[in-house]
């Protein structure tokens, strides 16, 4: 059983080759709060991700959330802190998230996420961060970060690496909750399957991961990611506009009309943002 103060639980599956390698399997760890961000998850995923870049004998990393959901986004009572913050302190903030986003984009062996549930916010940012994500068709995601007046800033790089162009800014501007079929159609997942098939599809994904050549695929992703380069500019610009962002007057309307659960002040007629279940 998982120790419920520990946020991520990593651990080692050996593959059964004589070589020694492994699968790393990464679960989000705060079922109760629907494996949702705040400070300390972020932190823990980042040493995670850090401490995997040293570790040649990986073949996969898998990321799973415990409980019902995958990851419902930012927890409430960090939102809130965040809320109080200067810009100064928000961008420091962002920065440590930007940070822990780039650690897992940058490992250089295949990433896998296996999603069900709650796929909201900072969770989207994690599937888009994966090399390759399987959902459970039933699986409900949501960028509702403008319905805030803020916006997905540092996740942005890697959504856009992933999904069309049309449906991203579609889906980022309105807020609005689609399923893994539609998640499937923008490119954001690879594949979605009846619930009771995860594990199948997810073992057939591994055995192919594990039928090629390690040092090939750690090419392959160099050369992925060379071609379509996220520059350094780029996250710091992601990283200065969500800073701007939360601190500025129409986050902090958005924030307590979401609290005080209002309609914030720019919505004409019926609005309000999705709800987590």
């Amino acid at each position: 059983m998982m120790d419920k103060s520990t946020r991520v639980c990593l651990s080692f599956e050996k593959t059964g080759e004589e070589s020694g390698s492994c699968i790393a399997w990464l679960t989000l760890n705060r079922p109760e709060m629907a494996n949702a961000f705040d400070a300390d998850m972020i932190r823990q995923l980042r040493e995670c991700f850090v401490q995997l870049q040293g570790y040649d004998s990986c073949r996969a990393l898998v990321i799973r959330g415990a409980g019902k959901h995958f990851c419902g986004g930012a927890d409430l009572e960090w939102m809130k802190a965040s809320a109080q913050l200067t810009q100064e302190e928000n961008l420091e903030e962002a920065r440590g998230l930007s940070a822990m986003f780039a650690a897992l984009h940058k490992l250089p062996f295949p990433t896998i996420a296996v999603v069900h549930g709650a796929v909201y916010g900072g969770g989207v940012g994690l599937v888009a961060c994966c090399d390759l994500a399987i959902a459970d068709i039933d699986s409900r995601f949501c960028l509702s970060e403008v319905r805030l007046g803020i916006l997905p800033a540092v996740i942005y790089p890697y959504l856009s690496l992933k999904m069309r162009y049309g449906s991203l800014l579609r889906l980022s501007m309105t807020g609005r909750l689609f399923l893994a079929s539609e998640a499937r159609d923008t490119g954001l997942i690879e594949l979605c399957c009846e619930k009771n098939s995860l594990e199948t599809t997810l073992q057939d994904e591994i055995r192919g991961v594990l039928s090629a050549g390690p040092a090939a695929l750690t090419r392959l992703k160099f050369l992925q990611h060379t071609i379509f380069a996220c520059s350094d500019d780029c996250h710091a610009l992601a990283c200065r506009l969500i800073a701007e962002a939360r601190s500025g007057p129409e986050a902090q309307a958005g924030f307590q009309a979401f609290f005080k659960k209002q309609s914030p002040p720019w919505v004409v007629g019926p609005g309000r943002i999705p709800e987590e279940s």
